[in-house]
């Protein structure tokens, strides 16, 4: 049966993969025939992943805290040793909400270390080292709505966000030459954990409201993600690049 999302013979790198867009990511992409590496700052976590997936022999996990920029490369590289990758995705994140008169440089420094410094990082690695990647190869990114909807609380994570936004338009240009690949995913509520438990301690809040009232076409699931993802990282698309794929219910239209 064809199959224009086969990922067969592909190598796949993915954060935040112990949990949420991550975890249902790394098991989408196996489904599809790929093979992918694991990384995450919760052990537990990549092996409730790793039990998750098709063909788990396969596939490598890693434990990493992606706020410590210094351990990033080392780990990476080493990986790399293994084989050349295919495609990277993105879906590592923090999203602490303080309000601005509360939020100072070092609030937005953690944020913007995990969201967004490290994802420029893993890039450089992978696209300098010798067999970072093979036959140009494509880059995904987990960005939010809340990079162009503003919102009280959500500086640090907004900004990291639309940081990732305007960055991949940038690497593509100095990449294409390579052939490689970029682009970003634009979800607003995802039912992740993260999202139960914030509905579950914020019943009344502005954002509660905003999502019952004007995201008709209701909460995206994280499958829903996790296929734009696989799509994207597929060779469907091959001329795709430097672009935001939004998925956001309806809400920016509600």
């Amino acid at each position: 049966m064809y199959n224009p999302m086969d990922l067969s013979g592909k190598r796949i790198l993915i954060t935040g993969a112990g949990s949420g867009i991550g975890r249902e990511t790394s098991i989408v992409l196996t489904k599809l025939g790929a093979t992918v590496v694991l990384l995450d700052i919760k052990e537990q976590g990549l092996q409730d992943t790793i039990s998750l997936l098709d063909n788990k022999e396969k596939h490598q996990s890693y434990v990493i805290d992606l706020s410590k920029s210094e351990e990033i490369e080392p780990l990476i590289r080493n990986i790399i040793k293994d084989g050349p990758f295919s495609g990277f995705v993105h879906c590592a994140g923090i999203a602490p909400m303080r309000p601005f008169l509360m939020t100072k440089v070092e609030n937005i420094e953690r944020v913007m270390r995990v969201n967004f410094y490290s994802f420029v990082e893993i890039v450089r690695i992978l696209t300098k080292a010798k067999n970072g990647f093979e036959n140009g190869g494509s880059i995904v990114a987990m960005s939010s709505t809340g990079s162009i909807h503003g919102k009280p609380t959500k500086i640090a994570y907004s900004a990291s966000k639309a940081s990732i936004d305007a960055a991949i338009r940038c690497m593509t240009v100095e990449l294409k030459e390579r052939k490689i690949r970029m682009n970003t995913v634009m979800p607003s509520w995802v039912r992740t954990q993260m999202f139960d438990s914030f509905m579950a301690d914020y019943p009344d809040s502005s954002d509660v409201k905003e999502i019952q009232e004007k995201q008709y076409l209701g909460v995206t699931e994280p499958y829903e993600v996790a296929n734009t993802i696989a799509f994207l990282l597929s060779d469907a698309t091959k001329t795709i690049t430097g672009s935001t794929i939004l998925m956001d219910g309806g809400i920016l239209n509600g």
